[in-house]
């Protein structure tokens, strides 16, 4: 869903002329108008942007629009309504090296960004030969740009981890974020590869991602990182104790990030140090490559609400869990101005199952207020 309630959703069709070949399609908001310093009029009525067996947006006629049916869609919404979408490609012109594409933009207005088989000017030679795993997404920042991960071949590329890359994207240029077996900044590690799901972009082309590093090393040095067209640079990194107050460090990170304009960037992390336990380990933390600031953790009075009251779950899973606290596609928001806000869970006096769900935000001064709650 968009910043304004534009929605786009994948869905199976069955009737008159319906078969495996065309059962599939994608709806989402028109383009009014041509952008204009990366804003779109948007339509909210919605429209049928590709459908299998149909015309494949932004390519030659004769070249159709695949879904495999044993995958997830591959799409993502921005805040403005756009949609990035990956898929697949059938017909003329096209073969094993090039039967995949990126596109970005709205129903009545859908470019191509990346095919397979191209090789982008600032890839080192990389031939981008699959645009990213079964899990993974392209991830739209309005319809400016979008970031996206991709297997790759060339000079120097012998197989895991540097077989993979990390981009963004526009319709005019395509940049290299970072490629796996590729240093990871804040820590003695590198990246183990490109092939990730925790990835946000913003309309200036700026990527924030979470990670993990490879290396040999006995200690965990996930991260968050940001990176504005220079290269990533890490905002906090797991065990490096100088990211936060002492006696606490980061442990683990949740599969989520949010980023704005501005750079702010905001993440869910799992904490270690003195008195820390699975009652207060969960945080919640807005920051950039300078510094970091604590939004909400577990065990801490919950704004808004009666003495005694304090946040019991926040969005996340711990360290070798797989299962999320809570189910929320996404979790933590922020918006243009640095605010955040996120759903929790309360625990403490008076606390039951018919009030304990609750949403929060910050203002524009920081200090995090209750927005509403259950009950």
């Amino acid at each position: 869903m968009g910043d304004s309630g534009e929605i786009a959703f994948a869905a199976r069709l069955i009737g008159d002329g319906v078969n495996v070949t065309n059962d599939f399609g994608i709806w989402a908001p028109r383009a009014l108008g041509i952008p204009i310093l990366h804003t779109t009029p948007v339509d909210t009525y919605l429209d049928l942007a590709v459908r299998e067996g149909g015309q494949a947006p932004d390519f030659p006629e004769g070249v159709t629009y695949y879904f495999e049916s044993n995958e997830n869609p591959r799409m993502s919404v921005g805040p403005s309504g756009s949609i990035a979408l990956r898929g697949e490609l059938i017909g003329t012109g096209i073969n094993a090296t090039n039967n995949e594409a990126i596109w970005l933009g709205y129903a009545n207005l859908l470019t191509s960004v990346v095919q397979t088989g191209d090789t982008p000017p600032d890839g080192n030679g990389m031939t981008i030969t699959s645009t990213g795993g079964n899990n993974t997404r392209p991830f739209p920042s309005s319809d400016s740009f979008v970031a996206y991960s991709s297997r790759v071949s060339g000079p120097g590329i012998s197989g895991w981890p540097n077989d993979t890359a990390l981009w963004v994207a526009s319709q005019a240029e395509t940049r290299l974020v970072f490629q796996g077996g590729d240093p990871a900044p804040g820590t003695p590690a590198y990246f183990t590869d490109a092939d990730i799901y925790r990835v946000r972009t913003n309309r200036l082309g700026h990527v924030a991602f979470i990670h993990f590093t490879g290396g040999g090393y006995t200690q965990n040095y996930g991260g968050a990182w940001l990176d504005r067209g220079d290269g990533p640079e890490s905002i906090a990194i797991g065990h490096r104790v100088e990211d936060i107050e002492p006696g606490f460090r980061f442990w683990h990170f949740f599969d989520h990030v949010t980023l704005n304009d501005s750079g702010d960037v905001g993440f869910i992390a799992q904490l270690q140090g003195e008195d820390v336990d699975i009652s207060n380990d969960g945080s919640i933390w807005v920051g950039d490559t300078e510094s970091v600031q604590l939004v909400a953790r577990e065990g801490n009075p919950a704004p808004g609400t009666e003495l005694g009251v304090v946040f019991a779950t926040l969005p996340g899973w711990r360290a070798g869990e797989s299962v999320p606290n809570l189910d929320i596609t996404e979790p933590v928001r922020i918006n243009a101005s640095g605010q955040l806000a996120f759903r929790a869970l309360l625990g403490g006096t008076g606390v039951n199952l018919t009030n304990r769900s609750g949403l929060w935000a910050t203002a524009s001064n920081g200090i995090l207020r209750l927005v509403a709650r259950e009950g």
